[in-house]
């Protein structure tokens, strides 16, 4: 059974989250899980939700064992609030709610982090090549 990881991130365009990148680090740790990096999704100037749950529906359609969702923003993400934005989509909460609903029904984990942070790292800092 596999587990996998969702890192969504909301920089701009050539940056990547400082946060989202120590995500990416850690889970690849023994003490953040031992992922794999291809098991490890990453959306480092954000993700439409269409194509979040395509990306989850591909998660939980193979044998899962468990799905961390870690979804970073540049603002705090209210409980009040029915959705937040990330790279200038819209998310609404309600359809993470269904994902969370549907991993109990099938009897896995899946687990949802909200975190903040505004602080960007370019990627020719970090080496990545531009194609």
């Amino acid at each position: 059974m596999s587990k996998y990881a969702i890192i969504c991130g909301d920089a701009p365009e050539d940056y990547r989250m400082k946060k989202t990148e120590e995500m990416f680090d850690f889970l690849q740790t023994k003490e953040g899980g031992s992922l794999s990096g291809s098991n490890i999704i990453s959306f480092p100037n954000g993700v439409s939700e269409l194509f979040l749950e395509a990306t989850l529906n591909r998660c939980i359609n193979e044998e899962t064992k468990s799905i961390l969702l870690y979804i970073c923003t540049k603002e705090p993400v209210r409980d009040s609030e029915a959705s937040f934005y990330i790279g200038g989509e819209e998310i609404q909460k309600a359809v993470i709610a269904h994902y969370q609903n549907q991993a109990k029904e099938v009897g896995f984990d899946f687990q949802v982090i909200y975190d903040v942070c505004r602080d960007f790292i370019s990627e020719d800092d970090l080496g990545y090549e531009k194609v």
